[in-house]
């Protein structure tokens, strides 16, 4: 299959802001499929069978045990686990925290400065957490040194990029390239624009690594396309795939740099009938797939090259976008029959379908959804499933769900350690009590 990708990428083409809302769309979610292989009778479970005796499942739940609370006057909104484990952030709704994970302790804490909140907070993986202050960058350096820069939207996995959207001529020293260039892929080294384009969409479905950004591009009038823009950090490639009258277009990123996928979807007759598709490109694009159209069709192509090279055929690719693993190896997605389906990078085969027990939907606003998170060293993958919660070892061969039984009360997983053996979630013992931080710890 990388073979098969790497021919296609060669062949030519066939043919603002809602800060609040952000901080709580940047967490990982994995989406629900459509189009999924037949499950083997082995690895599928009836919806009434109890979780103990679902294949796939291991018989004897491991038990977590508290290994220690946050508490303090303001609502925990997010918890994220540093490459090593040895540390984890926390953001309120005050501002953010950083804690030492064994023993638990704070490190040191930074007030919000811009009434807007705090968003995008992660660790590149040399332990520097960066995160977004309002529309600032900052960060905390592993000797616990605070620093804030400029403007940005979004931070690159690495710390070295940053994506600024609405810029002004001469704004942070914006200087646009092109007519209507109002956003830009930032080198903070180098500050420099390494990509610049027309007004961008929202941040929150666009795809980063340390290699390339994608994002689908804002409406330029009443009606599609809003076709997807592409940034190749190496070379400066500024590229732009249209996706014809798609309203919605989602990239999802590859972190080694080996492949690009896209969920299109959008409405024709009116709005009777809706389509929708998923495409694998391998990366990097070839450059004769581009060009630039000087009648402008779609906009902005009279400015950038357009174009789309030929995609893999891919029978098992997901049909939403997936959770992904920070290696890029393993996509996770939801299925509607109570299941989750691995797939395995870069051919995309569905490798698994595990099942876990009956899913009675969210028991609040805050809590009891289904989510999946993965260590930062990919080893590990938590699934929560209502009060349920798993663990998946990904070094396993079959893969399966090993049950955990949490304390008592609600809680959102957040992260799992680089061992497997320490969860980070949002937790309420009472119905009446605020979420707040904490630490779990399973016993062997």
């Amino acid at each position: 299959m990388p073979s098969l990708l790497h021919a296609l990428a060669r062949s030519s083409p066939a043919t603002a802001w809602r800060f609040r809302a952000i901080a709580s769309a940047m967490a990982l979610l994995v989406g629900t499929s459509v189009h999924s292989a037949t499950p083997l009778p082995d690895q599928t479970a009836r919806a009434s069978s109890p979780p103990g005796d679902m294949p796939g499942t291991s018989i004897q739940p491991t038990r977590l045990e508290s290994a220690g609370a946050i508490h303090n006057d303001h609502r925990s909104l997010q918890l994220v686990f540093s490459p090593k484990g040895d540390r984890f952030a926390h953001v309120h709704d005050r501002g953010l925290e950083l804690w030492q994970s064994q023993p638990l302790k704070r490190l040191t804490s930074a007030p919000e400065t811009s009434g807007l909140g705090i968003r995008q907070v992660q660790f590149n993986p040399h332990g520097q957490l960066n995160y977004i202050d309002g529309r600032k960058h900052a960060w905390i350096t592993p000797d616990l040194q605070r620093g804030m820069g400029g403007k940005a939207d979004l931070i690159s996995p690495d710390g070295r990029y940053a994506v600024r959207t609405g810029l002004r001529e001469g704004e942070d020293g914006f200087a646009p390239q092109f007519y209507n260039a109002t956003s830009d892929v930032y080198d903070l080294q180098e500050q420099r624009s390494v990509c610049q384009f027309p007004a961008i969409g929202w941040v929150t479905n666009a795809a980063f690594t340390a290699d390339w950004f994608a994002v689908q591009l804002a409406f330029t009038g009443p009606q599609p396309p809003k076709p997807l823009a592409l940034c190749e950090m190496a070379t400066g490639r500024a590229l732009i795939m249209p996706f014809g009258d798609a309203r919605t277009v989602t990239p999802t990123l590859d972190p080694q740099g080996r492949w690009l996928m896209v969920h299109a979807s959008g409405s024709r007759l009116l709005g009777l009938s809706d389509w929708q598709e998923s495409k694998l490109f391998a990366l990097p694009l070839a450059e004769s797939a581009f060009a630039k159209n000087p009648n402008n069709e779609p906009y902005p192509c009279a400015e950038l090259p357009c174009g789309q090279p030929a995609s893999a055929l891919v029978a098992t690719l997901p049909k939403a976008k997936p959770g992904t693993s920070p290696d890029g190896n393993w996509l996770a997605e939801w299925g509607s029959d109570q299941t989750i389906r691995m797939h395995k990078s870069p051919d995309m085969q569905q490798v698994a379908t595990l099942a876990h027990g009956p899913y009675q939907g969210n028991i609040n606003q805050s809590t009891g959804g289904r989510r999946a998170v993965f260590s930062a060293n990919s080893r590990w993958m938590g699934l929560q499933a209502g009060r349920q919660l798993y663990r998946v070892d990904l070094h396993s061969n079959p893969l399966r769900l090993q049950e955990l039984t949490p304390p008592p009360g609600e809680f959102d997983l957040q992260g799992v350690s680089s061992d497997g053996h320490y969860w980070l979630v949002l937790h309420s013992s009472g119905p009446n009590m605020r979420l707040q931080g904490a630490l779990w710890h399973a016993k062997p």
